[in-house]
């Protein structure tokens, strides 16, 4: 999880010199025109798409052609569709047209996506690219969800590229930023093992960004950091004679190219004596896949698991809950929340327990609060909006909980009218100073433990929640 932190600072010139080798309102929808596609057998459950018809919910389309987007058109993929680009199809975006993305899209390998004017993937949506995405420098790209590219894939951006705090974009491939780009990361960017970056454009990591290279970085260009660059053990940097990489205050750069990663390295939490009862950890889809063995053998006691998000489930949810469980791991869940009206609170509530309802809950059931798009809301509107799903949660048969961080707590929700609800804090110091009451403190996003690659948030409880939720007959 990840909530914003004050902005600071002047910048510092850092040259480090190495040799450098190279309520949502949708716009109206207009039908998109298409040149003709090649024939070809649909699969069973799919349907081809031509870009003359408006796309619907819970829908498979394909692509083997060439299909425009024109100017003045906005085409919306919603939720729960799929529309797959097929080898030797190519979907192009023109200059002043939107693509909205709010289901998944699969470039296949041989496949081209072209985007001049908007693509937008918006939270719960899914781009894996396993072929080629292109964009220019007039086109402007929103991630507000995650932005897979496979080890075969390729992508160039040109334009503008924003990476929301939501969003991740994750590569094993090859991406290249264009001199004509400008990318700012406010959420995540990892290059995973086997992948390049090549930043010849304006790259920036704001204040909650992290950008994470386990592959190689070529920096051709100035990359301004104010949040935190990790190198991993075995990546590459390099930069030509004129890039720069400039830190503000609040910036930092973790180099760990030539450390490999000991066997364990979770730091012990502050020491609190007595209070202490258990020693846990939050994950989601962002750690990718868990050896929740080497989990239970460092010491963990439980986990809380992110199973959905919007109306989305988590792509690790089902992997993490089983195997977690069976290494011993006592688990809750979360539920990542998007609404700004009662009704997507509701809605929302509905598909989280649609989600866990198969499986035995150890821990609290989760409402985690804190998206930037809610912030200015309200006070009145955003409790509201809280208690509408932890009431549905609660009404569900569920010991229900939220997680905030202290900001939303003391400046943003009004906690006397959620004064039934137990407090999952999110305050990352070494002691906590929020004066309300809370039964489960996460007080560091940089913690270590074995299984888990790369940083994972660590969290002390204290609180007995089986004993509480096996005594007060809530559901598990």
């Amino acid at each position: 999880m990840r909530f914003l932190r004050k902005a600071a600072g002047l910048l510092l010139a850092a040259v480090i010199t190495l040799g450098c080798t190279a309520g949502y309102a949708a716009p109206p929808i207009v039908t998109a025109a298409a040149s003709t596609a090649r024939p070809g057998a649909a699969q069973s459950g799919y349907t081809r798409w031509t870009g003359s018809t408006k796309p619907a919910a819970n829908k498979n389309y394909y692509i083997d052609g060439k299909v425009q987007i024109k100017r003045g058109t906005t085409v919306i993929f919603p939720a729960g569709s799929k529309l797959e680009l097929r080898k030797g199809a190519e979907l192009q975006v023109y200059v002043g047209s939107t693509l909205q993305i709010r289901g998944d899209v699969e470039v296949q390998e041989g496949a081209k996506l072209t985007v001049s004017g908007t693509l937008i993937l918006s939270a719960g949506s899914k781009l894996e690219n396993s072929g080629n995405v292109s964009t220019t420098k007039s086109s402007t790209v929103r991630i507000s969800s995650t932005f897979n590219t496979a080890d075969k894939g390729t992508v160039s951006f040109g334009g503008e590229v924003l990476v929301y705090m939501s969003g991740l974009y994750k590569s094993s491939g090859k991406t290249t930023l264009t001199a004509n780009s400008d990318t700012k990361i406010t959420g995540g960017w990892n290059t995973l093992d086997g992948g390049q970056l090549f930043a010849k454009g304006k790259l920036s990591v704001t204040l909650s960004g992290k950008l994470i290279q386990s592959g190689d970085l070529c920096l051709y260009s100035r990359l301004v950091n104010s949040g935190k660059v990790t190198l991993n053990y075995g990546s590459k940097y390099m930069k030509s004679q004129n890039a720069v990489l400039a830190l503000t205050k609040s910036g930092r750069v973790v180099d760990n190219r030539y450390s490999p990663p000991p066997e364990s390295t979770r730091p012990d939490p502050p020491d609190l004596g007595e209070n202490v009862k258990l020693r846990g950890i939050d994950v989601s889809s962002w750690q990718d896949t868990i050896d929740w063995k080497r989990v239970k053998q460092s010491g963990v006691d439980f986990a809380i698991l992110r199973s959905s998000f919007y109306v989305r489930k988590d792509r690790m949810f089902e992997y993490n809950i089983e195997e977690a469980q069976k290494a011993g791991v006592m688990v809750g869940v979360y539920h990542y929340c998007y609404a700004t009206t009662v009704l997507e609170a509701r809605e929302e509530a509905r598909y989280f327990l649609s989600v866990i309802a198969p499986y035995e809950i150890d821990f609290p059931v989760i409402l985690d609060f804190e998206d930037p798009s809610q912030e200015d809301l309200g006070k009145d509107k955003l409790t509201t909006i809280a208690k509408a799903f932890l009431d549905e949660v609660k009404n569900a048969g569920y010991y229900t909980m939220l997680y905030a961080n202290k900001h939303w707590m003391t400046k943003l929700l009004d906690m006397n009218r959620l004064s039934e609800y137990d407090v999952w804090l999110a305050e990352w110091r070494t002691a906590p100073t929020y004066s309300g009451n809370f039964g489960i403190w996460q007080y560091t996003s940089e913690g270590r433990v074995a299984g888990i690659r790369g940083d994972v948030d660590l969290n002390i409880c204290y609180r007995d929640y089986y004993k509480i939720i096996e005594d007060g007959g809530y559901k598990r």
